[in-house]
């Protein structure tokens, strides 16, 4: 099985910091700034601060946080000079906010910022201070975001190249943390269609690549050594696919986000009480649903199927218990379905959220005309129209209609729009957007010529092999038939390009020429599956933390009951680990597309952008 980013930051903060303070007391007080707090409700809950004696979590830049001066705190901060000074402020007054403070800062603390500390009344009531470096949230166990929200922009600022040095200085500085969380060392490649090192992502690679000589610089012993073949990272930009953003990809967990009100990972939705009564609920998507799971990745008709199928066998397994004609075998079956009643009732009720969830993703399809769009949008990604015939002669029309109909709301015009632009070469989508009456969409558009730096003939290549309509051509010419389980729904056929960029990586075929280098591919020590914990500022407050053999193992780590069952497996004992880092943004059929290759040729892969 693969790792877990979000096993590994659950570990650092629950048992590098938090279990690894022991205060005056039972009980401790966490002290979070925004940044953090964002990563700890990312991997943690209640429950877990319960477990390691923290009932008290206060926010840094409160007004009306309780002092409590007979406790020493521990900081869970962001190492910027808004937090430093707060905390700074936290000790400054004869009224002591704790009788202590222990420091855990998410990323490297800046010289400047650490003198401050040094120089302040506030020094010596420290008595931790550390760099734990989990600067990113880890979306899903193999998803990360680096929260930067206005990325896209600044990345692409032509005016004031200045914000583009400094935004892919700080994804550098956040992507140390990601991989020194899974203790990786890799081969950096980037894409770069016209092989002079110009494009974003080759900027991109190169500042990832100096930011870790400074992090093998400042621990000479990392990453610990490893039996597993060296890690490679792809940086990608958005250029590489400028349809996967924006098409309405029906897939479970691409339409919840899409189609229903979510905050991250918790959906918002509406459901009738036993009297008839509707009312507003709120569901938790992660990892820890196991229906959601099951069916994130499924097209939505295959995904019901999937849930009916589960709620079937909850229904068949109450059944058989209830059934049983052997008064024995009745006393045993209650036993089982006793032991059993809790998880089969958390099961139950999982079911029941999914139920209402697809409930409100099939009536927006319908309120929002979405299987007619996804069609068209489908036939300009793809080039070809469901039967694998020609794009209809009537495409302009067709898109006219679709622009005047006022049932269709201006953000999916919009979206129909810029796929059209991105797919037909000589597009007029503000002809259309005029008929559609779009005003501050029309940005949106002309937006795309962000994504249209490279020259045609430096993308030919790039086209001809990694993009969907590319791929397809050259399994006709080589009279290959496409796989029927690729294509199974007319409105599902668009495969991201970011799968072929996989499947070829994995092969050893991803084209040089395209996908370039740094010059950190020498032989080196290889990397070690387990943490290492001595990063941190030495001297100043240090204290000692809890090894992870002893007090934590994380779920992808646990070994199966035995009788049978497979042993869970470390997946680079198939080839190395894959991480690939999107500088502009990432979609969820990007996320799909490498959770798929993942299990067909179970190799370790990990995907990532700076927005979330």
């Amino acid at each position: 099985m693969p790792a877990s980013l979000r096993d590994g930051v659950r570990k650092r903060i629950l048992v590098d910091c938090l279990k690894s303070v022991q205060s005056p007391g039972k009980w401790k007080v966490l002290v979070v700034d925004e940044g953090a707090l964002r990563v700890l409700n990312s991997v943690c809950d209640a429950n877990d601060l319960s477990d390691v004696n923290v009932p008290v979590t206060e926010t840094l830049s409160s007004g009306k946080r309780t002092p409590y001066p007979e406790k020493e705190a521990i900081y869970l901060i962001s190492p910027t000079e808004t937090s430093i000074q707060q905390l700074i402020a936290d000790f400054a007054g004869p009224k002591l906010s704790y009788s202590g403070a222990h420091i855990f800062c998410i990323a490297a603390l800046p010289d400047w910022l650490f003198d401050q500390i040094k120089r302040s009344a506030a020094r010596k009531h420290i008595l931790t201070l550390k760099e734990i470096n989990i600067d990113f949230t880890p979306y899903e166990s193999q998803v990360f975001h680096l929260n930067n929200t206005t990325a896209f922009i600044g990345l692409h600022d032509v005016v004031h190249p200045s914000q583009v040095e400094d935004q892919l200085l700080k994804v550098a500085e956040q992507m140390k943390s990601v991989l020194w969380t899974l203790e990786d060392d890799p081969i950096i490649r980037y894409f770069d269609p016209a092989g002079d090192k110009t494009s974003l992502s080759a900027h991109m690679a190169y500042k990832l690549e100096t930011a870790l000589e400074e992090l093998k610089e400042l621990d000479p012993d990392w990453p610990p050594e490893s039996p597993h073949a060296r890690t490679q990272i792809i940086v990608l930009d958005r250029s590489v696919d400028p349809f996967a953003p924006v098409i309405h990809s029906l897939t479970y967990q691409a339409a919840v986000q899409d189609l229903l009100q979510v905050d991250g990972t918790t959906a918002t939705y509406t459901r009738t009480d036993n009297n008839d009564k509707a009312g507003v609920y709120t569901a938790i998507l992660d990892d820890a649903d196991p229906v959601y799971k099951e069916i994130r990745h499924l097209f939505v008709a295959d995904a019901w199927a999937k849930i009916l199928e589960m709620k079937k066998k909850v229904d068949s397994d109450n059944s058989a218990m209830e059934s049983s004609g052997d008064a024995l075998k009745k006393i045993e079956a209650l036993k089982a379905k006793l032991f059993a009643l809790p998880d089969a009732q958390k099961l139950l009720d999982k079911l029941v959220v999914h139920i209402h969830l697809y409930g409100e993703i099939m009536q927006a399809v319908v309120d929002r005309q979405l299987d007619m769009l996804a069609t068209w949008e489908q036939i300009l990604a793809t080039g070809e129209a469901p039967n694998g015939g020609k794009v209809p002669e009537s495409l302009v029309a067709d898109l006219t209609k679709i622009m005047e109909d006022s049932n269709v709301t201006p953000q999916d015009k919009l979206r129909v729009l810029l796929v059209y632009a991105s797919a037909v070469e000589d597009a007029d989508p503000l002809r259309l957007a005029d008929v559609a009456q779009l005003g501050s969409e029309l940005d949106a558009i002309r937006g795309l010529e962000f994504l249209k730096a490279h020259k045609a003939e430096d993308f030919a290549a790039f086209q001809a092999r990694y993009t969907d309509g590319g791929r397809k051509a050259e399994m006709r010419k080589l009279k290959k038939k496409i796989p029927e389980d690729e294509l199974p729904y007319d409105i599902h056929r668009y495969i991201p390009a970011v799968k072929y960029i996989l499947q070829d990586a994995i092969a050893g075929k991803l084209d040089p020429t395209i996908f370039g280098s740094t010059a950190r591919q020498t032989s080196a020590a290889s990397l070690s599956c387990q943490f290492d914990l001595s990063f941190g500022r030495k001297g100043f407050g240090r204290g000692e933390l809890v090894s992870f053999a002893e007090d934590f193992q994380p779920t992808w780590a646990t070994k199966r009951p035995s009788g049978g069952a497979q042993k869970e497996i470390d997946f680079r004992i198939n080839g190395s680990r894959i991480i690939l880092l999107f500088v502009d943004g990432l979609s969820f059929p990007e996320i799909r597309a490498a959770s798929e290759v993942m299990q067909e040729r179970q190799r370790e892969i990990f995907i990532g952008s700076l927005i979330d």
